[in-house]
């Protein structure tokens, strides 16, 4: 029996066929939610809705690899990292979440980043704190933002401050 080179219809070499198939495989699972149950995608959902709501805007999740939990942009983009996804507990989910809605909403990442754009490293604002000091207020800032926003929506978040 001949193996055919080409598929008969297309006309396009059978090796292509394999590469491209297995590409879009690869893509596929990439943006899929392959390795998430259904309970974890409903919570991300829900959270995303409850937060939306909350801070009356509305910001996208995405579910991807970082270095922390998870990561913000002042545009409105929150990304997730998936091992944390499928290991943490939904308040603790709520918390990380939340955290990172509060430095978009606040647009952390300008006041951070800005005064070094502007060539005022070491005094962001004007004021005499340093890249270090601004980051920590920053993250106090949105560490009590979330425990405020967590409060309010009925979440536990005593696990979650460790």
């Amino acid at each position: 029996m001949k193996i055919p080179r080409y598929s008969s219809r297309l006309k396009v070499p059978i090796g292509f066929l394999i590469v491209l198939l297995t590409f879009l495989i690869r893509v596929w699972e990439s943006f899929s939610s392959a390795g998430l149950s259904s309970e974890r995608i409903d919570w991300l959902k829900e959270i995303q809705y409850q937060l939306n709501a909350s801070f009356q805007c509305e910001y996208s999740i995405s579910v991807g690899k970082t270095r922390k939990f998870a990561t913000s942009t002042s545009g409105g983009l929150i990304l997730i990292d998936r091992e944390f996804l499928k290991i943490a507990d939904k308040d603790r989910l709520f918390f990380a979440l939340a955290h990172e809605y509060a430095h978009a909403y606040l647009q952390h990442d300008l006041r951070i980043f800005d005064p070094i754009l502007q060539g005022k490293e070491g005094k962001p604002n004007g004021h005499s704190q340093t890249l270090v000091e601004t980051r920590r207020r920053c993250e106090k800032e949105a560490d009590g933002i979330a425990a405020r926003k967590a409060k309010q929506l009925g979440f536990d978040i005593n696990n979650s401050l460790d």
